[in-house]
């Protein structure tokens, strides 16, 4: 059995009219792990922007300006169409064109709380909407996964950052303004790298650490 028609069996067990498949990772960074490549796995698509969304009887690959001429030669024409939007997200017109009941699942790990709300917005003009699985169905499908990376970090030396952590932290929470119970929740690799003066090796030529980070107002740091 082919991906897109595993895809689609899932969907049909599992009550979805359709599924969206971004290229982003839990860190919705531009740049993504092997493991994390379920668009390229499933679609052929390389680039490092872009978003399927399969329905039951089609699948659209949403991809900008930079990235038709790939996604029209690295995907196959009758599996998927092509469609190039201004920020490579599917367009409210997909949406709006659902039928009225529509499930459509999205793996709410690889989406901002902004793309949801706006995707939920435009399901709701025509009586469909999107729901969250709590597994995404890809990973399960995707037999020969590599395995999600688990590198060395590196701690800068001072001369090489200009700054130690301890000041950088000292200052980050004082400029937010943390009170006594508060908490800064740090979602992007890049800047728990700049705060912790880290680097790693999770992603090819992307020298960061895969991580989360909850800062405290004493400056503890989980």
């Amino acid at each position: 059995m082919d991906k897109l028609t595993a895809l689609r069996e899932w969907m049909l067990k599992n009550g979805f009219f359709g599924f969206l498949v971004p290229t982003a990772d839990e860190y919705q960074g531009e740049y993504v792990a092997p493991s994390a490549k379920r668009l390229e796995w499933l679609t052929g698509f390389s680039g490092s922007a872009g978003e399927a969304v399969v329905l039951l009887d089609r699948a659209f690959l949403f991809v900008d300006g930079r990235y038709t001429l790939q996604a029209q030669k690295e995907t196959d024409p009758k599996r998927f169409t092509v469609v190039q939007t201004p920020d490579a997200r599917a367009g409210d017109w997909l949406f709006a064109a659902l039928p009225n009941g529509a499930r459509i699942g999205y793996d709410s790990w690889l989406h901002t709380p902004d793309e949801v709300k706006k995707m939920a917005a435009a399901c709701a003009k025509n009586g469909a909407k999107i729901a969250p699985v709590p597994l995404n169905p890809i990973d399960a499908m995707w037999t020969d996964k590599p395995k999600a990376p688990v590198e060395r970090a590196v701690f800068l030396p001072e001369n090489y950052t200009g700054l130690d952590s301890t000041s950088k932290i000292a200052d980050i929470t004082a400029a937010v303004g943390l009170e006594q119970d508060d908490a800064l929740v740090l979602t992007s690799p890049e800047s728990i790298a700049w705060l912790l003066n880290v680097r790693g090796r999770d992603i090819p030529f992307i020298p960061v650490v895969q991580s989360f980070a909850v800062l405290y107002k004493n400056g503890t740091l989980d």
